[in-house]
């Protein structure tokens, strides 16, 4: 009876191991088989790969297309992400490649990014018709006129303004064409991104050439005096300047008992010399005699500078400009051809 039973138990027993073996053994090939499946995906994913050549930056309003930048790759190409060429930025683009392989319960695939930066490094174009220009006193031409273009190398034309601003063009000048003498414009270009072109040219307002003018010698220099610094209009000056050809043909050193640009005598010389020395000028010197002019104009002969002031811009003013500085500051005899030298100076 004992013996039966221990025949049972050992059966058991037996059976006991016999399943634990098989189970161990499946456990252990399962594992197994876990660890082959990953090395497998490892080695897979390892086989997947881009290889990037090139800057990632791209000028504003170029073509391009984030595949320019792969030099190779392997497995199955997919970019996410947008390049915008009209809009300077940086963009985030994506590459990711993979295998179609779906063997390992998971997807086998790389992503890349590279920051892809759009610049604008174009500057607006600015284009003269020639680098000077010269023009005559009151013609009415218009010194832009010598602006052919103004244009953005994507964006196209730009519209001129009255203020800086991105997207247009401002003109700046200097130009009086009421008085000869030499001035700049300058163009300023914005692009739509900021972007700044700079191009100035030369303006030559020259006198007007009528029959009985003399420009010559010092005319342009007392011309820009009496127009700039004591401020006459066109007419004022106009009068004066012809009294001065006819006093001394714009030489300060003319005469000699009666001295300078508007003969000067007597007391009236010892004033001048007085004037200069006191003043830093030279006697005879186009700068010194004007100050003077002036001095005399605005202090001993207050009315008739006032006078000269109120003429009409016109020929006529510059005729009666001359006949009033010829009588009450010249004090002269013969006036004719002075009021007709003056209506040639102002053109007419």
């Amino acid at each position: 009876m004992m013996h039966g039973k221990m025949e049972k138990y050992n059966l058991i027993a037996a059976i006991v191991m016999a399943g634990g073996i098989l189970f161990g053994s499946v456990i252990g090939y399962g594992t197994y088989a876990e660890y082959e499946k990953e090395d497998a995906y490892y080695q897979a994913l390892s086989s997947l790969y881009v290889h990037f050549s090139g800057v990632p930056e791209v000028e504003y309003g170029t073509s391009f297309s984030p595949t320019s930048l792969i030099s190779e790759a392997s497995g199955d190409l997919r970019i996410e992400g947008d390049v915008d060429v009209l809009l300077p930025g940086q963009y985030s683009v994506k590459y990711i490649v993979s295998l179609p392989d779906d063997s390992f319960s998971q997807k086998v695939e790389k992503e890349y990014e590279r920051i892809i930066t759009v610049k604008d490094t174009q500057k607006p174009v600015i284009t003269l018709e020639a680098e000077e220009m010269t023009v005559k006193v009151r013609s009415g031409a218009d010194v832009t006129d010598n602006i052919l273009s103004v244009a953005d190398p994507v964006d196209g034309e730009l519209n001129r303004s009255e203020k800086a601003e991105n997207g247009a063009y401002t003109v700046t000048s200097d130009v009086d064409m009421e008085t000869a003498g030499d001035y700049t414009v300058k163009v300023t270009a914005l692009d739509k991104n900021g972007n700044q072109s700079d191009k100035s040219y030369a303006v030559t307002v020259q006198p007007l050439s009528h029959a009985g003018a003399h420009y010559t010698g010092n005319y342009q220099a007392i011309h820009n005096y009496l127009r700039n610094k004591m401020g006459l209009n066109e007419a004022g000056a106009c009068g004066i300047i012809a009294n001065m050809w006819a006093e001394s043909s714009f030489r300060p050193e003319a005469g000699s008992a009666y001295y300078g640009l508007c003969q000067w005598g007597g007391g009236r010389r010892s004033s001048l010399y007085s004037f200069c020395k006191s003043h830093g000028y030279s006697a005879s010197s186009v700068e010194g005699q004007c100050a003077f002019l002036q001095y005399e104009l605005e202090n001993v002969y207050p009315s008739t500078l006032r006078k000269i002031r109120n003429v009409e811009d016109s020929a006529d003013g510059a005729y009666e400009a001359a006949r009033v500085f010829f009588y009450e500051f010249e004090r002269g005899a013969s006036f004719a051809s002075r009021g007709k030298l003056a209506r040639c100076y102002y053109g007419q």
